[in-house]
């Protein structure tokens, strides 16, 4: 089954995880994209010894990660936040990975785990 066909049942809920770990849909959803153009490029980035919902969130982090520069409290936003978004905002970008992928992505410790091994 090619890849495409692997993660395209995932992709609503990659959507949900990266406006929420970018801070904005519209980041978000550029993330996704070039995670996405990343894979058509080269397809051999794709973790195929892990499940495709596992594989495509550990394609997506290490894109968002090579892209962080500095942390989200650094960061000047226009746009008011409500209290959740603010306590995202206050803790470290590998907490707020972890807690997002358990908390909102239903994620189990131990793929969790995996993930952040190799």
């Amino acid at each position: 089954m090619s890849i495409a066909r692997q993660v395209a049942p995932e992709l609503p809920a990659l959507r949900r995880f990266a406006r929420l770990i970018t801070g904005s849909q519209t980041s978000g959803d550029a993330h996704v994209v070039a995670t996405l153009e990343a894979l058509s490029v080269d397809p051999n980035a794709f973790p195929s010894e892990l499940p495709p919902r596992q594989g495509l969130y550990k394609v997506f982090l290490k894109l968002w990660k090579s892209t962080v520069r500095r942390t989200s409290s650094d960061r000047f936003d226009l746009e008011p936040k409500n209290a959740a978004e603010r306590n995202l905002d206050a803790i470290t970008p590998l907490a707020r990975q972890v807690f997002l992928l358990r908390a909102v992505e239903g994620f189990s410790v131990a793929e969790i785990a995996v993930r952040r091994r190799r």
